[in-house]
């Protein structure tokens, strides 16, 4: 069967050779939430540190709650009606609560807050390993090592449902459309993706950051359904 031809090209950053890897924050917005701005970490780290534990748990649970309802809205204007009510449920175990109640600070996920403090997070390696929209659930072992395996694209769209709805939760009035797209740039250096999955996900951030939000769910309902029928997407 033919493929519709995209209306959108990459950019050369986008697609060059150096930016075949990516990479996500294993944060509670996903995991994978904007960065803060720089110049403002040290002062709301310092307001974080003075948080009860009542304001933590009060806090965390706001905002899995808001995180899971933006991610759900987006999932459901995306046509994928399961995996929005799916979506991060883990979140509300215990193993990754107490992680949340513990390391809440409110401007980034308590998982990087965790790793920080004790080398590494059993919350995020409880949540990445039930959770497929991140790509780090697709590892898999090999006679060579550790490989990529590429993502199904709807777990893909539920991954950039979930980037967009973190950037809007931690970024609040300072969100914009290149927001997620700025985050993931930012730290593709780090991941170990398969490059089929890197290229879908750039391709629909790069596509929100210059169409805008109802263009790109647009897009992405043409796409799935291209998906559906055929079992590829031509990205």
């Amino acid at each position: 069967m033919p493929m519709t031809q995209t209306p959108f090209s990459l950019n050369q950053k986008t697609t060059s050779k150096t930016d075949q890897t990516v990479s996500d924050s294993p944060s509670t917005a996903s995991t994978s939430a904007a960065s803060a701005p720089t110049a403002s970490l040290a002062e709301k780290a310092h307001q974080a540190a003075e948080l009860t534990p009542m304001q933590k748990i009060q806090g965390h649970l706001s905002t899995i709650n808001q995180h899971k309802a933006k991610v759900m809205e987006l999932c459901f204007r995306c046509g994928l009606y399961k995996q929005g009510l799916l979506h991060d449920l883990s979140k509300y175990n215990p193993v990754e609560l107490k992680t949340g109640f513990k390391y809440y600070q409110g401007f980034r996920s308590p998982i990087d807050a965790q790793k920080e403090v004790e080398g590494y997070s059993f919350s995020w390696l409880h949540h990445k390993g039930r959770n497929p929209h991140h790509w780090e659930y697709w590892l898999d072992n090999s006679p060579h090592g550790i490989r990529p395996v590429a993502m199904e694209f709807n777990y893909v769209v539920e991954m950039w449902c979930d980037r967009v709805a973190a950037s809007m939760i931690y970024l609040k009035d300072n969100y914009k459309d290149d927001s997620a797209y700025c985050y993931y740039k930012d730290h593709e250096k780090n991941m170990l993706i398969h490059p089929q999955t890197q290229r879908q996900i750039v391709y629909l951030l790069s596509y929100l950051r210059q169409y805008g939000m109802d263009a790109t769910i647009r897009r992405i309902r043409k796409l799935l359904k291209i998906y559906r029928k055929t079992g590829s997407v031509p990205i």
